[in-house]
């Protein structure tokens, strides 16, 4: 869903610990060529099209994912970002 914002060029959300609640989503994003990073304008657009709790309150934005062979996310080597 966070990819097809139109400033967004690729994002991945991974589980990170939190204390609290054991685990929390956390989204990692790469913004297009010349698109500002603006985390309250992308929750407010997320939230005009999910339910609340699937709205990342974390997000980290990236020059860049790390990639599989594949050209998959390596969500596992984004837990250790």
């Amino acid at each position: 869903m966070i990819c097809s914002h139109p400033q967004v060029s690729l994002a991945a959300v991974v589980g990170v610990p939190d204390e609290v609640l054991g685990e929390r989503a956390k989204a990692y994003i790469v913004m297009n060529p010349g698109a500002p990073p603006d985390p309250e304008a992308l929750r407010h657009w997320l939230a005009d099209r999910l339910p609340e709790w699937m709205v990342p309150e974390l997000m980290e934005f990236l020059p860049a994912l790390p990639l599989t062979a594949t050209g998959k996310v390596a969500r596992a080597a984004l837990r250790s970002v």
